[in-house]
Formats: structure tokens, sequence, C-alpha cells
């Protein structure tokens, strides 16, 4: 039989019972449902004691969760601060070179007008601002 397994049961032995005594099943049967009251009580004991480790673990990882929530909102917030302190820097930075390249122009023209003046010619004045 190629392919087919077969299921060994061990032969089980009834207890031998001394000839003459008297057999107490009411005995054998409270001993049997004390046994298995026994081991009931302990899968329920391993039953709770993992349930609680499950627990606490669980614990353990919304508490790093909610942590973790916390750390990426702070850094959210640092890098949003950092961005708005750029952007103020270049918006003074912009405004100080408009005002800067303001300035320059008003001393052209000035110095324009004051050249024109004088010589009572109008012609182009060639400025570079570098």
């Amino acid at each position: 039989m190629s392919g087919v397994f077969r299921l060994s049961i061990p032969k089980l032995t009834p207890p031998k019972i001394p000839d003459g005594e008297v057999v107490d099943l009411e005995d054998i049967h409270r001993k049997r449902m004390e046994k298995d009251l026994s081991e009931l009580q302990g899968l329920i004991n391993s039953h709770f004691e993992q349930r609680k480790k499950d627990e606490e673990e669980l614990e353990r990882l919304r508490v790093r969760i909610e942590k973790r929530k916390a750390e990426r909102a702070e850094q959210t917030r640092i890098r949003q601060e950092k961005e708005k302190q750029r952007m103020t820097q270049e918006r003074v930075r912009t405004r100080s070179n408009v005002m800067s390249s303001n300035h320059v122009l008003k001393n052209v023209f000035t110095e324009r007008k004051i050249f024109q003046n004088i010589t009572g010619y109008q012609h182009m004045v060639c400025v570079s601002i570098f």
C-alpha cells in the first residue's frame, strides 16, 4: 500500500484489579473529575496569564505609538517654524535688496538731473548697477 498511512493506536490495557476487592466506581469517577478540574484550572490560569501579557504588550505598543505621534508632531512644528523664519528672512532680504536698488536708482536719477542742469544737454548716462 503505497501512499496510504496507517494510524497506529496504542493498545490500552485496563488497570488490574486484585481478585476479591470491591471496585469503588464513585471514587474513580471523583478522582477523574478532580483531575479534569485541575487540568481545566491550569488551562484557565495559563490563558489569563497569556492574556495579561498580551494586554501589557498592547499597552506598551499604544504608549510607543502615542510617543511617536507626539515626536512627529513636534518635528513638524519645528520644521514649520524654521520654514516660517526662512520665509521671513527671505522677505527681509528681498525688501532690503529692493530698497537698496531704489536708493541706487534715486541717486542715479538725481546725479543725472544735476548733470543735465549743469551741462544743459539731455543725454543718457550709462550706469551699471553691480
